[in-house]
C-alpha cells in the first residue's frame, strides 16, 4: 500500500468472519466441534461505514450481539427499523466502533459462545476507549 492508500477511510476499517462450522477439531468423544458463526467489524474512521454482510443460508440471519455505539453494547428496546444499523445485507457501523454479529441459524440452538460474548460485553468500555483513543 502507498501512503495515499493509508489515508483513504476504508483503510481504517476491518471485518472478519469466524466460521463456527469450520473448526477442524473434535471433542473428547470424537464429535466435531461446531459453534456459532460471528462477524466482527472494527472501525477507526470517525464517520459511519457501511459493511456488506457475507452471503448466508436463506434460513439464517445476522443478529447483533454487541455494538459499542450503545452504552450497554446492545440495541435499545423499541429501536425502529429505520434507526437500526442492520438492514438487509448492510450493517452501518458507527464511527470508531466495534460490532459483533452472530449468524442465527434457526435449525440449531444458540451455542455457549454467543452467551459468553454477551457476558464479556462488560469489556465494551475498554474497547470503546481503545477505538476512540480516549
Amino acid at each position: 500500500m502507498t501512503a495515499k492508500d493509508w489515508g483513504h477511510f476504508d483503510a481504517r476499517s476491518l471485518a472478519f468472519l469466524m466460521a463456527g462450522e469450520a473448526i477442524n477439531e473434535v471433542d473428547r468423544r470424537g464429535e466435531p466441534i461446531i459453534d456459532d458463526t460471528f462477524l466482527v467489524m472494527l472501525s477507526a474512521f470517525h464517520g459511519e461505514i457501511a459493511f456488506h454482510l457475507p452471503a448466508h443460508p436463506v434460513d439464517s440471519e445476522f443478529e447483533i450481539v454487541l455494538d459499542t455505539r450503545w452504552p450497554t453494547g446492545l440495541p435499545p428496546e423499541g429501536l425502529s427499523s429505520t434507526d437500526a444499523p442492520l438492514r438487509g445485507n448492510i450493517y452501518r457501523l458507527a464511527g470508531r466502533a466495534l460490532a459483533v454479529l452472530r449468524l442465527a441459524d434457526r435449525s440449531r440452538p444458540k451455542h455457549r459462545a454467543a452467551k459468553e460474548i454477551r457476558r464479556l460485553a462488560g469489556i465494551k468500555k475498554a474497547l470503546s476507549s481503545l477505538v476512540r483513543g480516549d
